[in-house]
């Protein structure tokens, strides 16, 4: 016990001072330095992750706000677009085409079964209709085509009605587009189709 009492000499107080310092300077670089510059660099590399993010975003930001203005120059130029509305908008069709064809002198429509190929849905219809004159007949195919919702006419063919001057008999084959997306499947839809 006598040896733990006993006065250190000065060569021995200088060593345990550097020891001392020694072992400080490496807790610091252990517990402080270390953990420090590992969290600077995963900052780091946090930071350059969310700038790459915000370089996307920015890209999907330009892209959105040149779709805007591509839409603003077409509604602003009176143009007409049609839109692919979800399936099942069948009733939403109908009822445009009785609104189109009501001053058609008499019609018929029949759709035949949709098919699908992927998220498109497509309707086929076969109209048949008398108007007064071709002027008529021709402008409720315009406006037919030209409608609110996704239309392709396929094919028309008319006749002059006999025993009429200007009456025309017309059979017209169109299609009607829909989408799955924001739709909901019944029944009546069939399974998608590759391709």
């Amino acid at each position: 016990m006598k040896i733990l009492s006993r006065d250190f000499t000065t060569t021995e107080r200088i060593l345990m001072l550097v020891l001392l310092v020694i072992l400080l300077g490496l807790g610091y670089y252990q517990f402080i330095w270390r953990y420090t510059a590992d969290q600077i660099q995963e900052a780091n590399s946090a930071r350059d992750a969310m700038e790459i993010e915000l370089q996307a975003v920015d890209a999907k930001v330009a892209e959105y706000r040149a779709m805007q203005q591509e839409l603003e120059s077409i509604e602003g130029s009176g143009i007409t677009y049609s839109r692919m509305e979800s399936y099942n908008n069948a009733r939403a069709e109908i009822d445009l085409l009785n609104d189109i064809f009501s001053s058609a002198d008499n019609y018929t429509v029949t759709f035949a079964n949709v098919t699908r190929q992927g998220d498109q849905i497509r309707r086929e219809c076969s109209l048949s209709f008398t108007a007064k004159n071709y002027s008529t007949a021709r402008n409720m195919i315009v406006e037919l085509s030209r409608s609110q919702y996704r239309c392709l006419v396929n094919s028309v063919q008319y006749s002059a009605l006999s025993g009429s001057e200007d009456g025309v008999s017309v059979s017209v084959r169109a299609t009607f587009f829909e989408t799955m997306v924001g739709g909901t499947a019944d029944a009546g839809l069939p399974a998608a189709e590759n391709g």
